[in-house]
């Protein structure tokens, strides 16, 4: 009775000898200590354990299913003995030579055919078939090509293609060349497999270097071309863009429209009456020309390196300082941004002027505005700022309805603005102009207000509150407005009696 194990080799299961295993295993173990030295000695000694598992195979026949010592020796004389490979690679070559003279007439019994997918076009088959019948792959892939013009060419190239493997490891190309699958055969076929590689990545590398010299040889110019058309478009826009910037920079070009569409002003003249303190101004307009500036002169200098195809150090050291300018000029018009914000700080409202009307009824009407002794009935255009005789005219009033605390209508002007304190916000309210004119039981309300250029803008409003007593009505226009005695607050009432809130409504 002798002792079995399971053991795995060339990725297939076996169940062997103990004594058999222990030989195996001395063998390749042997193996491994001849072959350290040796590039890709993992590769040879994994197909060697794959020749080992064919040759299993070829032995256990009859319904043996045990490899026994004497299929490990037959295996190892197959493939050869390794005692003086660690010593010299000629030793080692003559006695791989002699122990594999009587298993040639074997090999050449054991040759198979496989496709050959290292030098292949589609599948392998024809450099297969060229290497098992030892002729030049030319004439069978000629045979091929005749055998498509017949009919039956491309239906025999799939059933060989899905008939024979593709070369997997060394050992399948020794047997489809017909060599013995032995020691030093493995380790040949490896070292030819590394050169071939080798030689086709020279080959390869070279290839594709010609190809690129080739390829930008043919693209260069049409790049230079694409850059020179770039460069071209980029320095006219920077010059068009300079002399825009210049015209609008000196005044020369008005862009901000005001009073309509008939009157324009300068962005200077602009940026004064929106910042309002000079000093805050002149740290805003100074900083902004200069980044403006720097960032036409960047694109500019960017448009001739491309078209000039040139990198000279003036060039880049003009970019660098275009960059670095403007950084300071952006930096400088920054402060100026943040102190002007400062003058955004505090918030006033001021009730200026206060009316008190005895009636039972109060009509609210807006007044019409007029030109030229006509009045208008409707406007529009692109007006952005509207001034006359040195006071900005602004348009929008709000109207805020509550309940009256007596029997009396009461209207009251309600003027605010923003300033850097109390005082200024206070001083700019004070400075708003609305007229109310009272006709009896008609209170006739100017549509637009104004205020001082000098005060800037600074979000300066009017509110109109008007007090409803209880039990009396009021009219604005055609509509009815009532006050809600719990939430204080008016609405308006149309024909089909559906009220809606008017609290703080512009008209």
């Amino acid at each position: 009775m002798k002792k079995t194990l399971s053991i795995h080799i060339g990725k297939q299961l076996f169940t062997i000898e103990e004594d058999a295993f222990a030989l195996l295993k001395s063998y390749l173990d042997r193996l491994a200590i001849a072959f350290q030295n040796e590039q890709g000695k993992e590769e040879i000694i994994e197909d060697i354990e794959f020749r080992f598992a064919e040759l299993f195979q070829s032995y256990l026949q009859n319904s043996r299913v045990v490899v026994e010592e004497t299929d490990v020796k037959l295996a190892i004389e197959s493939l050869g003995e390794i005692e003086n490979f660690e010593t010299e690679e000629q030793t080692v070559h003559s006695n791989a030579q002699e122990s594999t003279k009587d298993s040639d007439a074997d090999a050449t019994n054991q040759k198979r055919l496989f496709r050959d997918t290292d030098n292949r076009v589609l599948g392998g088959v024809c450099s297969g078939l060229a290497q098992y019948f030892k002729i030049d792959v030319v004439f069978i892939r000629i045979i091929f090509i005749l055998s498509l013009l017949v009919g039956f060419g491309f239906g025999l190239y799939l059933v060989l293609w899905i008939v024979f493997p593709s070369i997997k490891s060394p050992a399948d190309r020794l047997q489809m060349q017909g060599k013995p699958v032995t020691v030093e055969t493995i380790k040949d076929e490896f070292t030819k497999a590394g050169e071939r590689i080798k030689k086709d990545t020279k080959n390869l590398d070279k290839r594709l270097r010609n190809q690129a010299e080739e390829l930008r040889s043919r693209v260069n110019p049409a790049v230079r071309k694409i850059k020179n058309l770039i460069g071209i478009f980029i320095v006219a826009a920077s010059l068009i863009y300079l002399l825009f910037t210049t015209l609008i920079s000196t005044g020369m070009l008005d862009i901000i429209p005001a009073n309509g569409e008939e009157y324009y002003i300068s962005l200077y003249e602009f940026l004064s009456y929106l910042i309002g303190i000079p000093r805050y101004l002149n740290f805003i307009w100074i900083g902004g020309i200069i980044a403006v500036y720097c960032i036409g002169f960047f694109w500019l200098i960017i448009g001739t390196r491309m078209l000039t195809n040139n990198n000279t150090k003036t060039l880049r050291y003009s970019l660098i300082a275009s960059i670095l300018v403007g950084i300071i000029g952006t930096s400088i018009a920054f402060i100026g941004g943040v102190q002007t914000s400062r003058d955004f700080s505090k918030y006033r409202e001021i009730e200026k002027n206060s009316f008190h009307i005895n009636s039972n009824e109060l009509k609210i009407e807006l007044l019409p505005t007029f030109y030229r002794s006509h009045r208008v009935s409707d406007e529009g255009g692109i007006d952005f700022l509207e001034m006359k005789n040195g006071r900005f005219i602004e348009s929008g009033i709000s109207f805020k309805f509550i309940q009256s605390k007596d029997s009396a209508f009461h209207i009251t002007q309600a003027f605010s603005s923003l300033g850097i304190s109390n005082t200024i916000a206070s001083n700019r309210a004070l400075n708003i102009e609305h007229k109310i004119k009272i006709n009896q039981n008609k209170a006739l309300v100017e549509p637009n207000y104004s205020f001082p250029i000098n005060d800037a803008i600074r979000k300066q409003r009017v509110e109109v509150i008007v007090e409803i007593p209880t039990g009396k009505k009021c009219w604005f226009g055609n509509q009815e407005v009532r006050v809600n005695s719990e939430a204080k607050e008016g609405y308006l009432e149309d024909d089909s009696d559906n009220s809606f809130q008017i609290y703080s409504e512009s008209y």
